[in-house]
């Protein structure tokens, strides 16, 4: 090979190299920065949620309750932290043993779609009792990946926010 012909090929490799730098760098620029928790709307349950944002959680976990499995569907009541309460009726998308703090249990899973900022996933959401725990919605890395980056430093619903509190109507509450 000449000197030109030597030139031509590390340009040509410089810009193939550079052009998916370049590619990978606008990928990135795409997703959205989110904090520590967000304001989320469920599609199918029509009710907004403040959740919390945890990428040490595999998949996004619900707050349910009454959760009854029956011919392939599930029906449960979704609660949110306001205490707003709608049952549904969903087509089972999985069952899986989750390991927890609380140790390891079979969770139900179910297809959803949660917005946030004028973006809408799809995504599987296992149902569990969140009473105990401050946010009725975990969103997790099922959620998370390929659409946010976590930021631990930005709160999107901050500390004052009345919404952001325990959920003792949901503890308290009975099934109707």
């Amino acid at each position: 090979m000449n000197r030109r012909t030597s030139a031509l090929w590390l340009f040509a490799l410089f810009a193939v190299g550079l052009a998916w730098t370049g590619g990978q760098l606008a990928q990135e620029r795409k997703k959205q920065v989110i904090g520590q928790t967000a304001r989320v709307r469920i599609e199918e349950v029509a009710l907004e949620f403040v959740a919390r944002v945890d990428t040490g959680a595999a998949s996004t976990s619900l707050h349910a309750e009454a959760v009854q499995m029956e011919n392939g569907m599930v029906a449960f009541i979704a609660v949110n932290q306001d205490g707003a309460r709608v049952p549904l009726r969903l087509p089972l998308a999985k069952t899986a043993r989750v390991r927890s703090s609380g140790g390891t249990r079979e969770r139900v899973y179910v297809e959803m779609t949660i917005h946030h900022e004028g973006r809408s996933k799809q995504v599987c959401i296992n149902l569990n009792d969140r009473s105990s725990l401050t946010y009725p919605l975990l969103l997790g890395r099922n959620w998370l990946e390929d659409e946010y980056v976590v930021d631990v430093s930005q709160t999107h619903a901050t500390s004052d926010d009345s919404r952001m509190t325990r959920m003792p109507s949901i503890r308290q509450s009975s099934v109707q």
